[in-house]
């Protein structure tokens, strides 16, 4: 038997608050894992997409482009980061306007020590669901988010 979508604006509401009010939650509990080492959570997404290319640098605005939360200030992420020696950035010499951003040492260091609390944060906020309710809520958020973007 198949389902037919909801389109009544009372379920559209009661998703829509559901979700952001979700999300609100879970962010601010994974902020709570990575705040005690003074990172918020998108400098920490800026040095998991830079550890994820490693050895290989990432243009500044590919970096943009992979934030979990987009977001205007990348270049200001990076600074800061950049500030601590997390990251290093430089200018090409083939197109000036491009600027590639690596990882340093001291950033994957600071990521290998956040990786079990985050960890553990991530499983706090999935924990009761089963392997088939998460594959489901997965499937479905993607759906949501496929609408609009």
């Amino acid at each position: 038997m198949s389902k037919k979508p909801s389109t009544t604006n009372a379920d559209a509401e009661r998703v829509i608050v559901s979700l952001l009010s979700t999300a609100d939650a879970a962010r601010r509990h994974l902020a709570e894992a990575v705040e005690d080492r003074g990172l918020t959570l998108q400098q920490y997404n800026v040095l998991r997409i830079l550890r994820g290319a490693a050895p290989e640098p990432v243009p500044t605005m590919e970096v943009g482009a992979r934030m979990i939360e987009k977001t205007p200030g990348v270049t200001r992420f990076l600074d800061r980061l950049e500030e601590r020696g997390l990251v290093r950035r430089e200018r090409s010499g083939e197109d000036r306007r491009l600027v590639h951003a690596w990882i340093t040492d001291d950033g994957l260091s600071l990521l290998g020590e956040l990786d079990a609390p985050v960890a553990a944060a991530d499983r706090t906020v999935i924990a009761g669901l089963s392997t088939e309710e998460t594959d489901r809520l997965v499937a479905a958020l993607e759906r949501v988010r496929a609408n609009v973007t």
